[in-house]
């Protein structure tokens, strides 16, 4: 099987980029970059296990903790955006809820961008160094080395085939297994764009119903469940709506984009 090392390389050497030039403020499309990058380091790491490179283990161990932390702050924002949304089309009592809600999130945001900066401020060098180290090692290996590691993208499409009914409780595990899946074929050139586009639609739609699960519950926890209940009543039905657009797209994929 014929890897694309060029591809398999690109988000370690666009990790080190972001991790040189740490903005002084965290704003969104920086946190999200970084997340998706240390994603992708982590699936393309899964796909390749270079003989006997240790090094890459503890390598993922590092990022680990970067990209969860990134992923906290993240998680914020996009909620942040979904809630301004909805207040722009409520007025009064509703519309308080969901701005008072808003300064909640803002002050949890900025807690969790000070444990995403001191992160970046005490680990970002010397994980750049070792970003580093693990892209000569992809370079100087052997082509018939990575194609032989190159297993896991089979296993993970029979756990994905075999996969218990999807409903509520499975399918955000679903979903991440298929976005890393869908990292791990684009190292293969002949991966068919068809099957790639499907899991992507996967990725996109079944991440929006998950952003509305995690703003619906934390509103729950936040707002008052009588004085504020159709603002919790409205987030319930969009949740529910982009559930059953989930489960489709991802049943799709199940059942016509998981063949070889």
């Amino acid at each position: 099987m014929r890897v694309d090392i060029d591809k398999a390389i690109k988000p370690v050497r666009r990790l080190r980029k972001l991790l040189k030039r740490i903005p002084s403020e965290l704003m969104p499309e920086y946190v999200h970059k970084v997340r998706t990058q240390a994603r992708k380091l982590e699936a393309t790491a899964h796909a390749i296990s270079l003989t006997h490179d240790r090094r890459a283990s503890r390598l993922l161990k590092e990022v680990k903790p970067l990209r969860k932390a990134a992923g906290k702050v993240r998680d914020m924002d996009v909620m942040i955006d979904k809630v301004l949304s909805m207040a722009d089309g409520m007025e009064g009592d509703g519309r308080n809820a969901l701005l008072r809600l808003t300064e909640e999130m803002a002050a949890a945001r900025e807690k969790s961008a000070g444990g995403l900066r001191r992160l970046l401020r005490d680990e970002g060098k010397p994980l750049r160094r070792k970003l580093r180290g693990y892209a000569r090692r992809m370079r100087k290996a052997e082509p018939d080395e990575v194609a032989e590691s190159m297993a896991a993208p089979q296993i993970l499409t029979v756990q994905l085939q075999h996969w218990p009914r999807l409903r509520a409780e499975n399918l955000h595990e679903f979903r991440i297994h298929a976005k890393e899946l869908r990292y791990m074929l684009q190292l293969i050139p002949e991966t068919d764009e068809h099957k790639l586009h499907a899991f992507s639609r996967v990725k996109d739609v079944a991440g929006e119903w998950h952003d509305w699960l995690q703003l619906r519950e934390y509103a729950g926890k936040m707002l008052d469940g009588e004085a504020d209940h159709a603002v919790l009543r409205r987030l319930g039905e969009i949740e529910h709506a982009k559930l059953r657009a989930a489960l489709a797209a991802a049943n799709a994929v199940r059942h016509n984009g998981l063949a070889s």
